[in-house]
């Protein structure tokens, strides 16, 4: 007479987690483009293509249309964090792609960089936001609070990787200064990010991402540990069953 046990049934879920960091400098290996095409004010959503030096195109919108959003401002304030200017306006401006609150105040627009032409690893640009000394005697503004403030990595359909809301990471403080602002950017252990999004009010000098992708993520070792260890067990239940039959 056979006896029956009863197998239980393994299901190896073999996955790699991209770990992600939030950088305040400048990476190596960088493709970068800038917004020199407009060096005055145009609002536009947009899209508009932008090619790099090494060929590849990346595409500017704004994904919000009840706010405005453009390109050079003759001048953007950013409160407490100092003002920017274009070239045409000051010899020490420069152009830049803004976002902000539309005329009705409602919620800004956020503007996006997609790479058309496959995926990386991490992206940034020199960037600023409108921020303002907390004051007890007036509440804030919600269309202008540096909290809402945030960049974003985004996948292929547009799910949010990694977001960060800067005055809770990493706050940048200009004081009254003109045209400054600091780099801020998002990397990830797999080329899986193909847009870099801005939410909130205010401004990047330029956008940078990593030019050597890596085509197909890498197992890290502790993924091909537990796919052996699943295997071994799968052997050892199989061959329990052929013992006990």
């Amino acid at each position: 007479m056979f006896r029956s046990i009863a197998v239980p049934v393994f299901f190896i879920l073999w996955s790699i987690n991209s770990n992600a960091e939030l950088l305040t400098t400048e990476f190596e290996g960088t493709s970068n483009i800038t917004f020199d095409a407009y060096p005055s004010q145009e609002i536009t959503l947009g899209p508009i293509n932008f090619t790099a030096q090494n060929g590849n195109t990346v595409t500017y919108s704004a994904t919000n249309s009840f706010g405005v959003a453009g390109f050079s401002a003759d001048y953007y304030g950013l409160a407490d964090n100092g003002i920017w200017s274009n070239s045409l306006i000051d010899e020490n401006g420069s152009s830049y792609a803004w976002t902000n609150v539309g005329e009705d105040r409602a919620v800004g627009s956020s503007i996006k960089f997609t790479l058309m032409n496959g995926p990386t690893s991490a992206v940034g640009g020199y960037l600023n936001y409108i921020y303002k000394t907390p004051d007890s005697n007036s509440p804030p503004d919600q269309f202008f609070d540096a909290a809402n403030f945030s960049i974003r990595a985004l996948d292929s359909n547009g799910v949010i990787l990694e977001e960060y809301i800067l005055e809770d990471s990493a706050p940048i403080r200009t004081y009254q200064t003109a045209n400054e602002g600091a780099f801020r950017g998002i990397k990830r252990d797999t080329a899986d990010i193909y847009s870099f999004e801005i939410r909130g009010a205010g401004l990047i000098r330029n956008f940078k991402f990593l030019s050597n992708t890596i085509s197909s993520p890498v197992p890290e070792p502790q993924s091909y540990a537990l796919m052996i260890a699943g295997l071994a067990i799968l052997g050892f239940v199989a061959k329990r069953r052929r013992v006990n039959i």
